[in-house]
């Protein structure tokens, strides 16, 4: 998760025009086609992201996840959206966490490209690489800890910090 999150957070500061361009403000009325080179793409990175948070973990596992604050109406559409190819559907709690944990890291990659960080100056990789840690071991608390294989938890933290730009 961090790996990904890092290299999503350097690609960003380093194609800050293209960022705009992606994530910036849409065009009116304006909506990706369901199997486009846009909803395509999404489609990849989300896969990137599913991997690095839930590879491992069994679907029980992902069904049990700590998300307890979903009503029955989310539950459902959370089931109905459609999944990966080779990763499958999330059950709704690992969904709900996948979703949110998606919208703390893009929100922080935001906030730093549009210049909403700068007053934390040379810091902002740090604010990032500390959020980012917390935003995994909560996650990690949430879901159930039998796990199919262990986590790299012995790469020094200082391997996945970039540069600031």
């Amino acid at each position: 998760m961090l790996v990904a999150a890092e290299g999503y957070r350097g690609w960003a500061l380093e194609n800050v025009q293209l960022f705009h361009l992606i994530y910036g403000t849409p065009l009116p009325n304006y909506q990706a086609a369901p199997n486009g080179p846009t909803t395509s793409a999404a489609r990849r990175i989300s896969a990137v992201f599913h991997r690095a948070l839930f590879d491992g973990y069994t679907a029980d596992q992902l069904a049990r996840a700590d998300a307890p604050d979903l009503s029955p109406a989310l539950r459902r559409h959370l089931e109905s959206l459609p999944g990966q190819e080779e990763l499958g559907v999330l059950p709704a709690p690992a969904a709900a966490l996948f979703i949110s944990a998606w919208g703390h890291m893009h929100g922080l990659v935001v906030l730093e490209v549009f210049g909403h960080l700068s007053f934390v100056g040379a810091g902002q990789s740090e604010i990032f690489h500390m959020a980012m840690r917390n935003l995994e071991e909560d996650i990690r608390r949430r879901v159930p800890s039998e796990r199919k294989r262990p986590l790299a938890e012995n790469v020094p933290q200082d391997s996945f910090v970039q540069k600031d730009h």
